[in-house]
């Protein structure tokens, strides 16, 4: 029991002292979009297409964010009809900002 009492508030005093330390810099967490066209090969019989991205993202350092990523597009087959052709990525991508002190933008 005593074992038991003493985790719970050594987990309990671990997980306190993130929130304790002071920080620098804004770690919200952040959502963005975007599009964009993407031009295909015209041997391979694709259309060119637009696509969509989404964005889910954190900065773990005042430089450095780690975002979740979801691009879509679905272009069109010039040739062939019969067949459905989507394109789609998940990523995982870590950025570097090159924030400057005293500039408004980043």
């Amino acid at each position: 029991m005593k074992k038991k009492l003493l985790c719970c508030a050594l987990l309990g005093a671990i997980s306190m002292a993130q929130s304790a330390m002071a920080q620098d810099f804004d770690d919200r967490w952040y959502i963005g979009a975007g599009a964009g066209v993407q031009g295909y090969d015209k041997d391979r019989a694709v259309s060119d297409d637009v696509y969509g991205t989404a964005v889910f993202g954190k900065f773990i350092t005042p430089n450095v964010s780690v975002d979740a990523e979801y691009v879509g597009s679905n272009p069109e087959l010039t040739r062939d009809n019969s067949r459905n052709w989507e394109l789609m990525a998940l990523s995982i991508v870590g950025r570097y900002h090159f924030i400057s002190e005293g500039r408004s933008w980043n």
